[in-house]
């Protein structure tokens, strides 16, 4: 090839890299694009190493400009998705605190005015998550497997319980996930299973030997009897199976009352209505 030919091929090479950079927009100072697309570096690769060797180089370049760009958009969307979080989470324990003071009246209003808004959110979440499956952590997969079980869409929620990873929990936190996918077993929707739901909380029931503490066994072993016994309560279960289930879940009760501290003791789990709302129902 004469030089006049590989002029030729230089000034197109050079045009065609041009376009392709003015093409993909401005770039930040300092950038691989800027350093690589100066007509003199291209001149001087071009000499140096040949044309394709140059043209592979500038398509690597690309590559790492779109994934920057990528892990960006990436980062911003993760921001917003626990920003939305954040807003459930507040709706969520407001609704929380007025149930354990007694108020579910006013519980529900903030729900039936918060519906739209709480719907809306989770969906954004939700789609944020499968678009990076990453991008959340066990408590955010937590809060949005209750939201999606809290609209009915337990076939989603299943999903999302499922995606956290347990592995180097704790036996109480390995316990608490059980206990959360059960619940989602029971609710009303499409992965609605009571049989699968009693086998999940016996599984988490077979966890509670791995906890060091007598008292937080018994604080384990009678927060799943209370899931069980509510939801199979709520479920319509005949007095023949739930009264027995209630008499279990008495027993434990009175264990983590003994192993509490003196007046400390305050039904974290409602224990007390669930006995009153069986006994009202079996006489």
């Amino acid at each position: 090839m004469d030089q006049e030919d590989l002029e030729h091929r230089l000034i197109g090479a050079e045009a065609n890299i041009k376009l392709l950079a003015e093409h993909l927009g401005p770039k930040p100072p300092k950038s691989l694009w800027a350093r690589l697309l100066s007509l003199e570096s291209i001149r001087n690769l071009l000499y140096l190493v040949g044309l394709p060797v140059t043209i592979v180089l500038a398509y690597q370049a690309f590559d790492e400009e779109i994934l920057s760009a990528q892990e960006t958009r990436n980062l911003a969307q993760r921001d917003k998705t626990i920003e939305r979080l954040d807003e459930l989470q507040a709706i969520n324990e407001e609704i929380y605190r007025l149930q354990t003071e007694g108020n579910p009246g006013s519980a529900f209003a903030i729900i039936e005015a918060n519906r739209g808004k709480i719907a809306r959110l989770t969906d954004y979440i939700h789609q944020a998550w499968a678009e990076q499956p990453d991008m959340l952590v066990r408590h955010d997969l937590n809060a949005l497997a209750e939201a999606l079980m809290g609209q009915n869409r337990t076939a989603e929620a299943l999903e999302v319980v499922r995606a956290v990873k347990t592995d180097g929990l704790d036996p109480i936190a390995r316990i608490d996930q059980k206990i959360l996918e059960a619940r989602i077993l029971f609710a009303e929707g499409p992965g609605h299973d009571m049989e699968r739901a009693r086998e999940v909380l016996g599984a988490g029931e077979a966890m509670i030997a791995d906890i060091g503490r007598a008292g937080q066994q018994h604080e384990m072993t009678e927060k799943i009897l209370a899931v069980r016994v509510m939801n199979e309560f709520w479920r319509g279960t005949d007095c023949a199976a739930l009264v027995p289930l209630a008499e279990t879940l008495r027993e434990a009760n009175a264990l983590s009352i003994a192993a509490s501290p003196e007046g400390v003791y305050a039904d974290p789990f409602q224990v007390g209505t669930i006995l009153q709302g069986v006994a009202f129902k079996c006489g």
